[in-house]
């Protein structure tokens, strides 16, 4: 698409590595670059030149500092969208995310890792208690008196000072 901005990022050379937004024209030169400083995290689709054809969900931070030799102040990268009283600028948003991933992306490759290191797994959530049910048996002690009932009624027994002691 005409207009379209895209980035890319490529090695140099050892520990250095070249950003460049390709129609906007550019450049930023990293030497030595390592991460100061990063929060949050966001998951991002990503691709690389070493697997091509292949994308993954992985996992970057939001908002990253780097330090690079050939900078003098620190460089921050961020896919926070500053244009609160303009509104949402989903274009400049995505850029910024863009932008942001790649930095994380291209330091991984300086430190032998590849974006499978960062591949984002999500696990199904597991309650950490087991849910007791209210026609649930329970065993419920009061001193040396004991009973086995169903929950719903130990919810009303547990105001005179009966205790769960297992389900």
């Amino acid at each position: 698409m005409a207009g379209e901005k895209k980035m890319a990022m490529t090695i140099e050379d050892y520990r250095r590595f070249k950003s460049e937004i390709i129609d906007a024209g550019i450049t930023m030169d990293f030497m030595l670059p390592e991460f100061a400083d990063s929060i949050n995290k966001f998951a991002f689709m990503e691709g690389c030149l070493s697997f091509p054809g292949q994308t993954i969900k992985t996992q970057r931070h939001k908002w990253v500092k780097v330090k690079a030799d050939n900078h003098k102040s620190t460089l921050y990268f961020s896919v926070w969208n500053d244009d609160s009283e303009e509104g949402y600028d989903k274009d400049k948003y995505l850029m910024m995310a863009y932008e942001t991933a790649c930095v994380q992306h291209e330091i991984d490759h300086l430190d032998g890792k590849t974006m499978y290191d960062r591949q984002l797994v999500l696990s199904p959530w597991k309650r950490e208690n087991e849910k007791i049910g209210r026609n649930t048996k329970v065993l419920i002690k009061k001193g040396s008196e004991s009973k086995t009932i169903k929950y719903k009624k130990f919810e009303q027994m547990e105001k005179d000072g009966w205790t769960l002691a297992e389900v």
